[in-house]
This record gives structure tokens, sequence and C-alpha cells, in this order.
């Protein structure tokens, strides 16, 4: 004889088909109810259950008989479920199981659908699409889906850590995300950050949205241990009130970040063994609040290309190499003073600044304390201190045009090697600052209106025949 029990979903699941309390006689020995009572009482919705009904491989066997019409069984019942088992009905209790995993069922409470590896959500604040929020399309989402937000303004911090792509269904204009004033945040550092989408421990993709919120301790994008690519959004933050961090993204740990063509007004920070790579991005130059770019620790490691910066700092024993970017600009003139555009400081060796047009700031490039050091091709412009500024650095300077700068280029110690340099300055042009500075020079064009090369502090004069001077 076999015994009726009930059958309960865990409420802990949320409606997805997973623990289920079942008790059944084993020993009963009657005919198994089939796929039709199954499918009757797990909450599958009827598209999963039609996929199943297709892969069901003995649905014409004695083991299936009906208990209730098709019209019933796709009503869905809101009552509570009872099914009897033998001990091939638990058998075949496995099976749809591990059909319904395999294909992705689940249960909402609203009959949809749910979506599988390779599925589109879609979020609307008005209703007329699957979701009204971008959290809730993350929660039910899988890897490898994606999530179309249309326009409308959205109120949210967004914690992702899953495979998926997110986007702005429209002109990026009209798709906003507003950070929350009162968080959540994400620990950087000293600092507890506002943000728009935390991505962590996965490789998600965010693109095309608007991303607007409080002027401080604030970032769009906190990344950690995990790839993402972060492409073709607008970040424009409010004034900021207090000094504290405020950013594009912050980027931190076991990180390999893609940040392509978005505009911002804040700034990229990259710490603790994480990489960059960076193109096409424009700073809005609203003020200078910070850098555009700064690559800190040993072991993190950056590709800045064709971008607009503020700054770009590498600092305590990272690397990077910085190419075809224009670094300068904004309307802050205490920058001016004595900040350098492109700060490189106890570095790792190998840093690359190639082809870069860098405007304005006390300095234009310095270095510190960093060896295996490489500048070259680079036009410096109107810094008001010097247009490269090397301390106690071994650098290869090759074929740099600096002009309307007050020194061309200062070497204070360390080895460096100057070819092909052309210097217009306003008062030196290439100034020795130390008696331990080691400098050759070949086929540079030194102009200056006061003395072409400056020694002090013991600097030995250098060989510069190969040069000339105007």
């Amino acid at each position: 004889m076999t015994e009726e029990r009930d059958l309960q979903p865990d409420p802990e699941m949320d409606g997805q088909v997973g623990a289920w309390l079942v008790e059944t006689d084993l020993s009963a020995g009657e005919t198994t109810p089939g796929l039709t009572e199954l499918l009757e009482e797990f909450p599958v919705t009827p598209q999963t259950r039609r996929r199943l009904w297709g892969r069901w491989f003995g649905r014409g066997d004695g083991g299936v008989r009906r208990a209730r019409d098709d019209d019933e069984r796709d009503s869905g019942n809101s009552g509570r479920n009872r099914i009897m088992f033998s001990a091939t009905g638990l058998l075949g209790a496995i099976v749809v199981l591990a059909l319904v995993v395999n294909l992705g069922g689940s249960f909402d409470g609203n009959d949809s659908p749910s979506r599988g590896a390779g599925q589109t959500h879609v979020v609307a604040l008005d209703g007329s699409a699957d979701h009204r929020s971008i959290t809730d399309a993350v929660a039910l989402a899988e890897d490898g889906d994606t999530i179309l937000v249309r326009p409308g303004l959205y109120l949210e911090s967004v914690e992702i850590d899953k495979d998926l792509t997110v986007a702005g269904d429209g002109d990026r204009d009209q798709v906003v995300i507003r950070i929350p004033e009162e968080g959540p945040t994400a620990e950087w550092f000293a600092w507890d950050l506002a943000y728009a989408f935390h991505l962590h421990d996965s490789k998600a993709e965010v693109r095309n949205l608007t991303i607007t919120g409080p002027g401080s301790s604030v970032s769009a994008f906190v990344v950690r241990d995990g790839d993402a690519t972060i492409a073709e959004n607008v970040v424009a933050l409010d004034p900021q009130v207090i000094q504290s961090p405020r950013g594009l993204a912050y980027v931190v740990g076991a990180s390999n970040v893609t940040l392509n063509d978005n505009v911002s007004d804040g700034f990229v920070w990259v710490a603790n063994g994480a990489a960059l790579m960076a193109q096409r991005n424009e700073h809005l130059p609203v003020s200078d609040t910070g850098p555009s770019f700064r690559i800190d620790g040993a072991g993190s490691t950056a590709q800045v290309v064709d971008n607009e910066a503020m700054l770009i700092l590498v600092h305590k024993g990272a690397t990077a190499t910085a190419e075809g970017n224009v670094v300068g600009g904004g309307t802050d003139t205490s920058w001016t003073v004595a900040a350098c555009r492109l700060d490189i400081d106890s570095a790792g060796p190998g840093v690359i600044v190639t082809g870069n047009t860098i405007v304005g700031g006390g300095q234009g490039i310095c270095a510190t304390d960093t060896s295996a050091l490489t500048l070259s091709h680079n036009e410096v412009i109107e810094a008001s201190i010097a247009g490269i500024s090397l301390s106690a650095t071994d650098a290869l300077v090759a074929s740099n045009h600096v002009s309307g700068t007050g020194i061309g280029v200062s070497l204070q110690g360390g080895t460096s090697e100057m070819t092909g340099n052309i210097i217009n300055a306003t008062r030196v042009g290439i100034a020795l600052l130390a008696e331990d500075t080691v400098v050759s020079l070949s086929g540079n064009r030194v102009c200056a209106t006061k003395t072409a090369i400056n020694l002090s502090g013991g600097a030995a004069a250098p060989d510069s025949s190969a040069d000339t001077t105007c």
C-alpha cells in the first residue's frame, strides 16, 4: 500500500526547485506516478514543463498516468501539493529534479520563466519589463546572462558576483544610476566608499550608463578579485565636499580590469596587485580634484593608452606604460604650483612613458627613486617649474620636445642618457643639481634664455659636444 505524504518547498529557496521534504514507504511496490504528477507537484513554470516533456524518455510507459487534466495542471494552483511515491516513483522524482536543474527551471512567485545561461533580462522602472530594478535582475540572472536597462533614474547600489553583462538600453544619458547617499559601502583601505557597482569574484561587463552620486567617499565602480570590463559610461559625481576618494573605479587585489571609452570627473585607483588596461577615456575638466589614474603597490600594473587625464601617478613598486595620453588642463590653479602631471615615485623597474602630450602643472614628468625608466617622444608644454624632473632615477630620455617651461630637464642624482631631445626653456635648458648625477648627452638641441646647461651641488660638466645650443 502506498503511503501518501505532504510535499512542501523550503521557503529559504525563494521558489527555486531545491530542498524538498519527502517521506514515503519505499516497500509499497505500487505503480510509480509518472512525469505528469511530478510536474504538477513540483513548482516549475509551464515553459519549463514543456521543455521537460520534450526531454522525458519514458513518457509512454506504464509509469505515466494523469491525475488532473492539462487545464488544471497549467492553472498554477497554489494549494498544498501532495504526491505519492513508491520506490520507482522516488527514482522518477530524482530524474525530474536533475532535468529541472539542468534546464535552469525556477519559480519566482509570478510564474515568470527563469533565465538560463546566455538569456536576456530587461529592467524598466514602470514595470513594463521583466524587472523594476537592476538588483532584482542580478539576483535572478546566471553566468553568461545579459541585463538590459531601459531609460529611467535608478537609485541603486548593485553588487555583482556573477559573470554578467549590464548595459543601458538606449541613450546612455537617459539611463541614470544614482548612488544612494547612505550606502551601502565597500571598504577601500581607510575609507568606506559608496558605489554604483561593486564587482567581486566575477567577469562582469558594465556599459552605456550614466552614473551620478555624492561627491565624497564614493566610486562609481569598486572591483575586487575579479575581471571586469567597464566601457562607454559617463560618471558625473556631485562636487566634492570634503577631501576624500572620489572615483570612476577603484580596483584592488587579483583583478584584471579593462576600462575603455568612459567619460568621468572622478579618478581610477589601482592597488594591491591589480592590473588595468585603460584606453580612450576622457576626464571631465570640472576641477583638479585628484589624479585621473593612480597605480599603487608592488605587483600592480597598468597600460594607460590614448586617454585624456588630469594626472597619472605610478607609485610604490607599481609598473605602467603610459602612451599617447593628453595629460593636464583643468581649472584649479592650486595644482600648477608644484604638482607633477605624470608622477613616477619609487615605481618598479621598466616604466615606459611615450608619445604623451603633457600640459601645465608645476612639472610635466617627474620620477624619483626609479630604475630602467624610458621617457620618449613626449611633448611637455608650459610647466611652470620644469618640463622633466628626475631624482635618483636611471632613465633613457629620448626624442622629447619640451617648451615654455622654466627649466627644460632637471637631473638630481642617478644615471641618465639624453639623446635627440629638443628643449626650449624660459630660463635653463638642462640643470644638473648633485655631484652623483651622471648624464650622457648626444644629439640634443637646447635653447634657453639664461643658460643651456647649469651645474650646481657639485655636479660635473657633461660632454655636450654632440649637442647644439641656441
